[in-house]
């Protein structure tokens, strides 16, 4: 499941969805399919870890604001983005963007107290397609 929920996507500039390739959207459909829970939310940082003035840990607080699938136990998730992350730098980089950002959560438990996750710029569109894909799914058969 790593590469499923792979901590990453960071980017406040995804490419619109009319620019996905049939790889994005297996993807997309991959993570609802793993997915222990969906949420919306936002993004603020909570801190910056340094080393000789070296960033080396990113932390950022998720709160949720809707949660479309499973449930979060917690009114913030931690999420800790470390130097050997492929998205640290970018997280880095955009940081003060990220904050206030609302963003489409995928998490993955791992573990008894990990999550994995994987981040999604939320749309009308693409939040009405999820709402309905899990609507469709909590329908009795």
């Amino acid at each position: 499941m790593g590469a499923v929920f792979s901590n990453q996507s960071v980017k406040p500039a995804e490419p619109p969805r009319g620019y996905w390739t049939r790889q994005d959207e297996e993807m997309l459909l991959r993570r609802m399919g793993f997915a222990d829970i969906v949420a919306v939310g936002t993004l603020r940082v909570v801190s910056q870890c340094n080393r000789s003035g070296v960033p080396f840990q990113l932390t950022l607080a998720f709160r949720p604001e809707e949660q479309l699938f499973g449930e979060l136990e917690d009114e913030e998730v931690m999420l800790r983005l470390d130097a050997s992350s492929d998205d640290f730098q970018r997280a880095l980089a955009v940081q003060k963007d990220l904050v206030g950002t609302r963003y489409l959560m995928f998490f993955k438990r791992k573990g008894s107290n990990e999550l994995r996750w994987a981040f999604y710029r939320p749309t009308r569109s693409l939040l009405n397609e999820i709402r309905a894909r899990y609507a469709s799914l909590a329908r009795p058969r």
